[in-house]
């Protein structure tokens, strides 16, 4: 996403809850799914440049910055439970 590309990924319930509207999610253990993915991304420039476009503002909230302040909220709240 940071590269600008757009985004095909395991349908795994964690990346589809956090990544739903930008990427495509695909069972990897069948390639039918995949390649059909791979191909309607590379035909389909409005689903492409919606993905990019998509993606790049989610990278934004995905930083060192953004986490060490969840990180850090999270060991106050341990430590104020001991």
């Amino acid at each position: 996403m940071a590269a600008g590309l757009p985004i095909i990924m395991s349908d795994i319930p964690y990346w589809r809850e956090n990544f739903m509207e930008n990427a495509r999610f695909v069972d990897p253990s069948t390639p039918k799914e995949v390649s059909d993915a791979i191909v309607s991304v590379l035909n389909d420039e409005s689903l492409r440049q919606t993905l990019i476009g998509q993606g790049k503002e989610k990278v934004k909230t995905l930083n060192w910055d953004a986490e060490s302040q969840k990180l850090m909220e999270f060991y106050l709240t341990l430590r104020t439970k001991l």
